[in-house]
């Protein structure tokens, strides 16, 4: 989604205003690839990709700004740091279990369709990832 008055063409996945108390938070997800500090780096440029809404947000009156990115590796690896952005969003412990097992799975499917479409000769491409 786009907000209002914005020409940046941003468009982060999750935006939640909350007029009554003049408080924003911006989410963004991210599938990078696993390895030594991808996730850091992957989490850091989606905050600096969005420092331009946290700016005109506030330009906007809101007083709270937060600019977060949900990190899921592309073997499925879980970014520790996405429970504070759940806490955050006050998502409730059981249904982070629920969203962390939903989102592992996806991208472990996502990644096993992209090979699949690589290596369309492979005896593996014809099965479904054993999830």
């Amino acid at each position: 989604q786009v907000l209002p008055g914005d020409r940046s063409g941003l468009k982060p996945d999750l935006i939640i205003l909350n007029e009554m108390t003049k408080e924003a938070h911006v989410v963004d997800v991210t599938v990078p690839f696993e390895g030594a500090g991808t996730f850091t780096a992957a989490r850091t440029a989606k905050e600096q990709k969005y420092a331009y809404l946290k700016a005109m947000l506030r330009d906007k009156g809101y007083q709270r700004v937060e600019v977060d990115a949900m990190v899921v590796g592309s073997l499925g690896s879980w970014d520790p740091a996405n429970g504070l952005v759940l806490r955050k969003l006050s998502i409730a412990r059981r249904y982070a279990t629920l969203f962390r097992k939903l989102c592992c799975t996806e991208a472990i499917k996502g990644s096993f369709a992209i090979w699949k479409a690589r290596n369309p000769n492979s005896p593996d491409a014809s099965e479904d990832p054993a999830i």
